[in-house]
């Protein structure tokens, strides 16, 4: 028999109301898992240091500045992988890309997660105001 992999649920990022009465959509199995990685990855160190957990971050924000471009790619990329694989619920990394756009940095990820189910998202890591 094969294993279920239950990926929860939790609040959809969006906080959408779904009545008046303040029920909010809720996200769960393999959407749950979706945002989990968006969350993963776009949280920077010290967001969740109040709630002691462990590693809850990407440390990619490091490089945004680098003047080397394709340095700080490189270093983007493996601090990416680094948290995906500290997440847990990801299997294999297929492919991850890092971009830049005017004022905005992106991943362009395809992920396998331990279920099989295989994600294949652009994700905004960071965004100048």
């Amino acid at each position: 028999m094969e294993d279920i992999i239950d990926f929860g649920c939790d609040f959809d990022s969006s906080f959408e109301l779904l009545s008046p009465g303040g029920h909010f959509k809720m996200v769960s199995g393999v959407e749950n898992a979706k945002q989990i990685v968006v969350n993963r990855l776009t949280t920077i160190p010290d967001d969740l240091a109040l709630f002691n957990y462990d590693h809850p971050h990407n440390d990619s924000y490091k490089y945004l500045a680098s003047t080397d471009v394709t340095h700080a790619k490189a270093l983007i990329k493996l601090a990416t992988e680094e948290a995906l694989v500290r997440l847990g619920i990801v299997e294999e990394i297929i492919s991850l890309e890092v971009n830049y756009k005017p004022k905005s940095c992106y991943v362009d990820i395809t992920l396998k997660l331990i279920d099989g189910t295989i994600l294949d998202e652009d994700i905004e890591l960071y965004e100048e105001d």
